[in-house]
């Protein structure tokens, strides 16, 4: 779940400016024009007055205007989101009420279509909102390198309602893609770093009125030359002219940019304070942020807060904030900074020595760091990461760890060697393992010389967590055994000793031998906590077969899982997906390993990444719903990963997938080569489970080779692997393609013994799941169960358990079965295929015998008489001649879709009762137009967005054409050809209105003109595209697609469009079009 994100009302408040400040009104004036633009940016480097300026704007409005003063930690786009909405909810208190509990009830991590849904919200918020209201983003450029952040502004800007205005305030303008669209069409306002310079009479009213300097107009004018214009120096010459500075020194300064200029007006500045005030503002330089009483403490003084509010008071470039805590400006500080290295260099060194000490003894750890960084004090920074860096690395802070331990000399890390531990966890968890076992050995080496057996210990724990990541059991062995054997030499704690035996319990599984380490698990005095961590308890269930139960933790703990380091593998997400897979649950499985994947990105690990994509290829290899592209480019995707970081043993399982996926098209040899790499790499680091899936993988695709042989001996190879790692679901699996082997072979014997062995091991493990959905590991078309459940059922195995599937599934009369699904095709171009072979002309024999079965389909779930059926297909024939042609017809349809029935066996597609025939309504004939009619019949009917988005897009993906579009004329096909069309229409209308409620105006501008191309005279669609084109700023185009609509109309209906259609193009030619 996201984080809570509390809201600090300071940053929700302009900042303070005072009433006599220099009052921009060459600026104000062109800001005043910002309610003429969605967009204005106001961009300018530090001291150019961006904040003062856009606070004095705000004073003279007399509509909302909303502030937020973007900080560092806002650089998500839910604390971000949030911000906004409370900043307008101070103006307009119902705002904002969906988009929030929205927000509530996303994940933290967000999928594109969520945050097009965020921007959608937002939009239709704003567009309730029925008055004109300014938001106002502050300092901007804090967050301008969050990825999440920008996309939804580029989503949103471009849509604004009219009377919704974005200002944006920031060091450097931003990059998004939208901003050259606005510019084009003139909806962007741009205020830049030149504007925001004071012209030479806003430099006099600002010396002369604001500072009270007495100038002549020359000086001010040499004034304004050497400045520029540059507010932050005119307020420093102003500053110093109040102290009674000689204004001909100041002038005879000659600069080549306006740094050196800042530099040379600061040493003005500073020479006019009391020698005790300079010596104050040197020593005060060396603090982030100023304390008075840790100014008091560090430095030796009293008073602080009084010279500090002093110099505030002066305008000496100082900013007060909350707690009576003050921070000078960065460019001041700055030059304060270098003054002191330059006049007071050790002296310096010694308040910032004292200031780290300080801090280190107050446990201010990270604070002190800072300050010994300063003086480049390594060993310091070393003996501090000793105590506090195993504490840095599990609060997941990898890369400041990372930071400062690579700033460190290899000398000063063989000195403090537990440093080379230290930076190899951090490599490990950023998956470099290569390099995390460099720095392991580093630390070994420098822990033999010092005999330091609890480094030793850890390091070589460190190599052994390397070979768990990787899982490579073989050798973490020998690293986790030496690891104990330290351990023991040492002075070791139960929880050390917990926390290996963990380890090797954990190397049982990866190993194979679940069951043993399940054993372990259950006599095992460890705490539960030992079992949970990196999900372990779950994964042996996994690997020890027990699936559901696996499921059940894993989703228990999902819900109250906390923030927690990098996990590889074994991130909960990745193994629910797994698991899911494992099951048939395609559409959960692909949606975990995207969580997964976005986990790895987030984490900067390489390896959660890749496993995210290899689970996401299993899982759309199992949905109908993907290309088989898809799963090919997630296996790839995953191997590129694997190799940037040099993990072989993680290419495995990438390569036992394309194995089963070159093997169920056929391709035995290229799937041989897959399954054996794969096999290599297990094999090699001794994963004996996971190389008893590739066997079953490798049998798998050598079956649909029709390599006999071959996939004998892996199946049985796979089912003695399966039975010595205890894997209960794999001995399953097993056993039910050996059934199904023996079955396709006719070997009555080896039948009997596998499939007595499958129903009984899926009634002990309850894995019906087999049978029903469509897993990882199972044939791609169910239909095969069901010649094996009709054969066992004949072979009196397990009858009753038979008998009662068969009866649940309407299948109880069955005696023979062609073992397929039927999948037919009629939207577009006709196409049967019986399981994975597709039908030809020559199958068919008669083109009759295809009219008679597509006839059918027309009339399915209907069984219709056979004089109907001659009348419609044989309407000129003699009832002697259609009859006979009729049963032609019919023999050749029963030949071509069930070619291996055997002779005078009850056919089982097409059914005849009495004088009627019909398709077999409990027969599973995969139909383009039921899934058509399906699902968007459902998108018709649904209100919310997405679902509706959802729905309409996968029903529309089945429409490739019109209903038998080859067959013209036959009445039976035209009024089911018309009925399907009005769905289609009537379906892409909806989404296209939808697309425009979501915004996304190219999408539907797509719907809308292949919606045309099929029915012109469609006039809402005609609405869609001009209001389309209308907010892609494409106005002509709009007004050009009306006047179509008025000629098609006229030439087709010889109507007038409707009063909305002409309503839609004068607001159009107006500009004040909205979508209702």
């Amino acid at each position: 779940m996201q984080p809570s994100v509390p809201i600090i009302e300071t940053k929700l408040v302009p900042p303070a400016i005072k009433d006599h400040y220099i009052y921009r009104l060459s600026v104000i004036k062109k800001m005043k024009r910002l309610t003429s633009y969605p967009v204005t940016i106001i961009h300018g480097g530090a001291g150019y007055g961006k904040s003062t300026v856009v606070s004095q704007f705000i004073k003279q409005c007399d509509f909302p205007v909303c502030w937020y003063t973007v900080t560092d930690q806002d650089d998500d786009i839910f604390p971000f989101l949030k911000y906004i909405t409370f900043a307008v909810r101070k103006h307009i208190p119902s705002f904002g009420e969906e988009l929030l509990s929205t927000m509530s009830e996303m994940d933290y991590w967000l999928e594109q279509d969520q945050l097009q849904l965020l921007s959608a919200i937002f939009i239709n918020e704003c567009q309730r909102v029925n008055h004109e209201f300014v938001i106002v983003i502050d300092d901007f450029q804090a967050v301008d390198h969050a990825f999440m952040i920008n996309q939804w502004l580029d989503k949103i800007l471009g849509l604004l309602p009219a009377h919704v205005h974005f200002l944006f305030s920031t060091r450097s303008k931003p990059k998004w893609d939208i901003l050259i669209k606005l510019k084009v069409s003139h909806n962007l306002l741009e205020i830049r770093e030149k504007e925001l310079l004071l012209s030479e009479e806003e430099s006099e009213v600002f010396l002369t009125d604001f500072h009270q300097a007495d100038l002549s107009k020359e000086q001010i004018r040499e004034i304004y030359t050497l400045t520029e214009g540059w507010i932050i120096a005119l307020n420093m010459i102003g500053g110093q002219l109040s102290d009674s500075a000689d204004i001909k020194t100041i002038l005879k300064f000659q600069h080549s940019t306006m740094k050196e200029l800042f530099d040379y007006l600061a040493q003005e500045v500073f020479t006019k304070q009391s020698p005790i005030l300079q010596q104050f503002l040197i020593e005060a330089a060396i603090f982030h942020e100023l304390d008075p009483e840790i100014c008091d403490r560090i430095l030796g003084i009293t008073g602080s807060y009084q010279m500090l509010d002093t110099l505030y008071s002066k305008n000496i470039f100082i900013q007060k904030l909350e707690g009576n805590r003050f921070r000078f400006h960065a460019l001041f500080k700055a030059f304060l900074k270098r003054r002191g290295v330059e006049e007071q260099l050790q002296h310096i060194a010694r308040l910032q020595k004292k200031c780290a000490q300080f801090h280190e003894r107050e446990g201010r750890y990270e604070e002190s760091m800072l300050y010994y960084e300063q003086l480049k004090d390594e060993k310091s920074i070393a003996s501090i990461l000793l105590v506090i860096g195993e504490r840095m690395i599990k609060n997941r802070q990898l890369e400041g760890v990372l930071e400062k331990l690579q700033a460190i000399s290899d000398t000063t890390k063989n000195q403090f060697y537990t440093l080379w531990f230290l930076e190899g966890q951090v490599w490990r968890y950023r998956s470099y393992y290569d390099k995390a076992f460099t720095c392991y050995k580093q630390a070994i080496e420098c822990g033999k010389e010092s005999k330091d057996y609890s480094l030793l210990s850890k390091a070589n724990e460190g190599l052994g967590n390397i070979y768990l990541d990787t899982i490579q059991p073989g050798k973490a062995e020998r690293y986790l055994a030496e690891a104990i054997r330290c351990l023991e030499k040492g002075e070791a704690c139960q929880g050390d000793k917990e926390r290996l035996y963990r380890m090797l319990a954990e190397n049982l599984v990866n190993s194979g031998q679940g069951a043993k380490a399940l054993i372990w698990y259950q006599k095992s005095e460890m705490n539960v906590e030992s079992w949970i961590e990196g999900n372990l308890d779950a994964r042996m269930l996994l690997r020890t077969g027990k699936i559901a139960e696996a499921k059940k933790l894993l989703y228990n703990r999902i819900d109250m899982e906390k923030e927690h380091l990098p996990q590889a593998h074994r991130e909960t997400e990745l193994l629910l997906s797994l698991l899911e897979a494992f099951s048939g649950n395609g559409e959960k499985a692909k949606q975990l390993a995207q969580k997964g994947i976005q986990q790895g990105i987030e984490q900067q690990s390489a390896f959660i990444e890749a496993c995210g994509w290899i689970r996401i290829g299993h899982a759309v290899g199992i949905n109908s719903r993907y290309d088989e592209k898809m799963t090919l480019v997630c296996y790839e995707t995953a191997l590129q990963l694997m190799e940037s970081i040099k993990v072989d043993r993680g290419k495995a399982e990438p390569y036992m997938g394309l194995c089963v996926l070159y093997g169920q098209k056929g391709e035995w040899e290229r799937a041989k080569e897959y399954g054996e790499r794969a096999l290599y790499e297990t094999e090699k680091v001794t994963d004996f489970w996971l190389s008893s899936i590739i066997k079953l993988c490798i049998g798998i695709s050598a079956f649909y080779s029709k390599e006999n042989e071959e996939s004998d001996k892996w199946f049985t190879e796979a089912l003695q692997s399966f039975k010595q790692c205890g894997d209960l679901f794999g001995e399953t699996i097993s056993c039910m393609w050996l059934s199904l082997l023996a079955l396709q072979t006719g070997d009555q014997d080896r039948f009997k013994e596998h499939a007595h062995l499958f129903f009984q091991k899926v009634q002990l493990g309850q894995y019906e799941f087999i049978l029903t959905e469509q897993t990882m590991f199972g044939p791609k078309d169910l239909q095969q169960y069901l010649p094996l459940l009709i054969e066992a059922k004949g072979h009196d195995i397990h009858p009753t358990y038979i008998t009662k599937l068969l009866s649940s599934w309407g299948y109880s009369h069955l005696d023979s079965h062609p073992g397929y699904t039927l999948h037919v095709t009629t939207l577009g171009d006709f196409q049967v295929a019986l399981g994975d072979r597709v039908l030809d002309d020559a199958d068919w024999q008669r083109e009759k015998g295809k009219e008679l079965f597509q006839y059918l389909l027309s009339k399915k779930g209907q069984l219709i008489r056979k004089e109907e059926i001659l009348h419609s297909l044989w309407p000129d024939s003699d009832e002697k001649s259609s009859n006979r042609d009729f049963k032609v017809a019919f023999n050749a349809l029963n030949k071509a879709i069930e070619p291996n029935r055997k002779p005078r066996a009850q056919t089982y597609f097409v059914i005849r009762n009495e004088s009627s025939y019909g398709l077999n309504k409990n027969a599973v004939i995969d139909y383009d137009v039921d899934y058509f009619e399906q699902w968007i019949g459902e998108g018709l009917k649904e209100q919310s967005l997405l679902p509706a988005k959802q729905l309409l897009e996968k029903g529309l993906a089945y429409y490739k054409g019109d209903f038998l579009e080859e067959k013209k004329t036959y009445a039976w096909v035209t009024m089911q050809r018309d009925r399907l069309l009005q769905m289609y229409l009537q379906g892409s209308e909806k989404l296209a209105q939808i697309m425009i409620r979501l915004s996304e105006f190219d999408k539907a501008i797509t719907i809308c003109k292949n919606l045309l191309a099929k029915e012109p005279t469609w006039e809402e669609a005609y609405r869609l595209l001009m209001y389309g084109y209308y907010q892609k700023n494409n106005r002509p185009q709009a007004l050009i697609w009306y006047k179509e609509c008025v000629r098609v109309l006229e030439k087709e209906l010889e109507v007038e469009p409707m009063i909305t259609t002409k309503q839609m193009y004068e607001m159009i030619r107006r500009e004040e079009v909205t979508w209702e």
